[in-house]
């Protein structure tokens, strides 16, 4: 029965093979009767370069057409003969049903080549698999990440932002071409900023409903601060970064732990999933580390002091650095460390908008036959003398096909730069609150406390999961790895590693650098300790503690029902601070 199948498959194949060389053979015919055409010359235009005839752009085109159709007719006949291939073979136990849409259409490929048998085609599948996952263990997760909805307070946040740095800019553009950004820019947005934070005066209007709008939020952040204080500043402490910078909760989150914003950054110092693991902050089914007050203050020091030291200890640039990503194309501009400061990191920034407002406003116009300047400047609503002054014309003379610059009349819609002035509202921003905190004493109205109120419990160990493995000829290492973790499944079925983990512990244990280099006879071994089943539930009835009050304290933990790793630390509050 076995040899009848193949039979069956490989002859199919050769049909299909072979109806798909007929196809080949009528393109390239097809192509052959189209070069006997005679070129037909087209009249040039004065001005104008023609590239090729009108005979050649025939050719051309008809020739992608032949090639686009038989691509299609090639994938659709060989890759609905695979399916019946692959759904064969699935019911043999040959392969796992759960192909993916791309290993699928590599089969497919393969086949279409004519180039390997099934075999050599599943040893291919094992072995790419083999390297997504060697290639997931060196870089960041490239997992899709469902999507979350901007929170109301940094839509709040991003809306003050923009409407800030946008309002000074527009009125540099109102009465002129061009941005300035340099220490009289700096103060108009340092102005800004602590009008907007600071309580509304008394002759308030609403007229100026900007001023005193933040006021209220920053004393909710202060007021939210202040459990946690003590240990964020011991963190800001330990990095070597001056203490005060902690604050950089507020302009970034008005410290709300869990608030995502539209660019998917999270937590009270707001960091993407790509930026907290660069920061060793865990992301990931049972954590988000980000929404943790300690760990990810502890991450937000360390950023500062890294973008401190790469900016040749230059604070303004760092704070710069952590709300945007210009410093990153400015740092390849600059690449010489010890020419970096933030004036001239503003001087680029200028430069770079005012060369894009420069090419917004602009306008190419083609000379055409019967044109003058005085018909041009009435179609664009512009004077003779402007074109001239713009296009350095001694003359009213023009040529068809020459190329005219007009440059646009009005003001430029300074919405078109919202991507561009990022970066632009740090470090000002975040002075005018450190300003507003001092002169109002809230860290008076707020006191952090004297001594840390947490304690740390670790959830309990979980017994040894030990297992090895004699390699056999055609195993992978992925293949070694998934049966580890079906072993591992049966013993803890609550266990969440993943198989790239396990993957990764196998190669790290056994010393193999090259997961592809494994040979029959070479023992795989493979340990890791498994959870001891302890959850945030079960911790606070084992000890006591009121089951909100702990989720509280660990607003990291995803779901308070799933079993933590051994050794999590988990806070509680202090037994006599209760």
């Amino acid at each position: 029965m076995e040899g009848i199948k193949k039979n069956y498959l490989n002859s199919n194949f050769n049909k299909k093979r072979k109806i798909n060389q007929n196809l080949i053979d009528d393109s390239r015919k097809h192509l052959k009767d189209l070069s006997k055409v005679k070129d037909i010359k087209t009249k040039k235009q004065v001005g104008e370069k023609i590239s090729y005839t009108e005979g050649e752009f025939l050719r051309k085109q008809e020739s992608i057409v032949a090639k686009r159709n038989k691509k299609r007719e090639f994938k659709r006949i060989f890759l609905k003969d695979q399916k019946s291939v692959i759904s064969e073979r699935v019911k043999e136990g040959e392969m796992e049903n759960n192909l993916s849409r791309r290993d699928f259409i590599k089969l497919g490929a393969a086949s279409i080549l004519g180039l390997l048998g099934g075999k050599q085609l599943l040893k291919i599948l094992e072995e790419e698999k083999e390297r997504n996952y060697q290639q997931e263990s060196k870089e960041l997760p490239k997992k899709r990440i469902e999507e979350k909805v901007e929170d109301q307070e940094q839509l709040e946040i991003r809306k003050d932002d923009e409407k800030i740095i946008g309002k000074t800019i527009e009125d540099q553009l109102k009465t002129s071409d061009q941005i300035v950004l340099n220490l009289e820019t700096k103060n108009a947005l340092w102005k800004k900023w602590k009008d907007s934070y600071s309580p509304k005066p008394e002759n308030y209007s609403e007229e100026s409903s900007e001023l005193g709008k933040n006021y209220p939020g920053l004393e909710q952040a202060m007021n939210r601060m202040q459990l946690w204080m003590n240990e964020i500043l011991e963190e800001f402490k330990k990095v070597g970064v001056p203490e005060k910078f902690a604050y950089l909760a507020i302009p970034e989150s008005h410290f709300k732990l869990k608030d995502y914003s539209r660019a998917q950054a999270r937590g009270p110092y707001q960091f993407t999933v790509g930026t907290a693991k660069l920061f060793n902050l865990k992301v990931n089914s049972l954590v988000d580390e980000r929404c943790d007050p300690i760990k990810s203050a502890k991450a937000a020091a360390e950023h500062l002091k890294d973008g401190y030291e790469r900016f040749n200890h230059d604070w303004d640039l760092a704070f710069a650095d952590y709300n945007g990503g210009f410093t990153n194309r400015y740092a390849r501009y600059r690449k010489n460390k010890s020419d970096r400061n933030y004036e001239d990191f503003l001087q680029w920034r200028e430069n770079g908008i005012n060369d894009f407002i420069r090419r917004k406003k602009e306008n190419i116009y083609r000379v055409k036959k019967g044109d003058t300047l005085f018909g041009i400047s009435k179609i664009h609503k512009v004077s003779v003398d402007e074109i001239k002054q713009s296009n350095n014309l001694k003359s009213d003379d023009i040529d068809v096909g020459q190329k005219i610059k007009i440059n646009k009349k009005g003001n430029f819609d300074v919405r078109n730069l919202r991507d561009s002035l990022e970066n632009l509202n740090y470090p000002e921003k975040f002075y005018a609150i450190l300003d507003v905190i001092k002169e109002q004493k809230l860290e008076e109205k707020f006191p952090a406390t004297e001594k840390s109120p947490f304690d740390y419990m670790e959830t309990p160990k979980g017994n040894n999961f030990e297992k090895s493995y004699i390699v056999k000829k055609g195993d992978g290492l992925f293949s070694i790895a998934r049966d580890f973790k079906a072993e591992m499944k049966k013993v803890d079925n609550d266990n969440r590693v993943s198989i790239g983990d396990v993957l990764n512990l196998v190669r790290v244990q056994n010393k193999i650098k090259d997961i592809k280099k494994i040979y029959p006879g070479q023992e795989i071994k493979f340990k890791i300790e498994l959870s001891g089943n302890a959850s945030l539930i079960t911790v606070a009835e084992k000890y006591g503690y009121d089951l909100k009050e702990i989720l509280a304290l660990n607003p990291a933990i995803k779901n308070s029902n799933a079993p933590l790793l051994a050794k999590y630390k988990v806070r509680v509050f202090k037994k006599n601070d209760l």
